[in-house]
């Protein structure tokens, strides 16, 4: 299994990745893409955009990403891991977290 400091900088590299090429495909012009960052928390690590909205969560113990409830709740049901072979892009729609279907 990877290290989880190692996952977890992987996951941010696939979700900076999809803000631009999302932001490429609209063909936004009027500001860069945000920029995504995480902190570490106790039990998740939560993943922030520079316009400060949550961006996912991730849950320490196994890596689900969840999808944000309120600024500081996971929605319940994961969407994707980050110790998948594409490090959680499956998790990703577009530029946002996927919702269940």
């Amino acid at each position: 299994m990877t290290d989880l400091n190692t996952a977890l900088d992987a996951f941010n590299t696939v979700a900076n990745n999809a803000q631009a090429a999302y932001w490429e495909r609209m063909k936004f012009t009027y500001a860069p893409p945000p920029k995504v960052t995480y902190t570490i928390g106790k039990k998740f690590a939560k993943y922030v955009t520079n316009d400060s909205s949550v961006f996912a969560f991730v849950d320490l113990s196994n890596g689900d990403i969840l999808k944000p409830a309120t600024w500081a709740k996971p929605a319940k049901h994961a969407r994707g891991n980050i110790y998948s072979p594409s490090n959680g892009a499956e998790a990703l729609n577009g530029c946002h977290i996927k919702y269940l279907k």
